[in-house]
């Protein structure tokens, strides 16, 4: 968009605020070649005035949770899938079905007990549930069949670390950093144990090394 249209649009957005409510406190985005407003529940167009039509992901996921059951169903049904599409429909279905997703997941394993991703994925939905049991052995089975796979030797030590096993934790998000240096969230995560168990001098050097690879993302 131009820097003169911006200008415009920002004017016209200023007059159409109640007297005293400044342009900072409301959310301001470009959708294509519009600009649009959000203050509170109302999303508008504030070069005409138009209310836009506005739906948060959850509201969209209630919506069409209904239609994930069937989808699985069909597919059940078709028997046509192999592992990697389970794989992939439980991907698609995570924002939508937790539930579903997982469903699939659980396909795609029955069918290839060596699918790591489709363990680690299914693990992280459990692990959000709090099943931390049934987390923790999803990620095993991940790193078992993959012992490179550093997203599941870090989810690991996620779950461990929130088991109170916090040695265990280290040495899961060490393993991750082995596979994957530039792993920014496990730096993070093992600067915070290495605190808690004294060594600031760890902390500090994979806390640097986090903001170093945040940075670089």
């Amino acid at each position: 968009m131009s820097s003169v249209r911006i200008r415009r649009t920002l004017r016209g957005l200023a007059e159409q605020l109640p007297a005293g409510r400044p342009l900072s406190a409301v959310h301001i985005a470009s959708r294509g070649e519009e600009v649009l407003v959000r203050d509170r529940d109302t999303v508008w167009v504030p070069e005409t005035g138009q209310v836009a039509l506005d739906f948060s992901v959850q509201e969209l996921a209630s919506k069409v949770e209904p239609f994930a059951a069937r989808a699985v169903q069909a597919r059940e049904a078709d028997g046509a899938l192999d592992a990697d599409d389970w794989y992939d429909l439980g991907l698609d279905l995570e924002a939508v079905s937790p539930v579903e997703a997982e469903r699939a997941y659980d396909r795609a394993l029955a069918l290839a007990a060596e699918h790591a991703d489709a363990a680690v994925n299914r693990g992280r939905l459990r692990h959000e549930r709090g099943e931390l049991d049934r987390a923790e052995a999803d990620y095993r089975r991940a790193v078992g069949v993959r012992p490179d796979h550093a997203l599941a030797h870090f989810n690991l030590g996620v779950v461990l670390e929130d088991r109170g096993r916090d040695a265990e934790a280290g040495d899961a998000y060490r393993a991750a950093l082995g596979h994957d240096p530039q792993l920014a969230d496990a730096h993070f995560n093992l600067a915070g144990l290495l605190e808690r168990s004294g060594d600031l001098a760890g902390a500090v050097r994979h806390l640097a090394a986090y903001r170093r690879d945040r940075a670089r993302a």
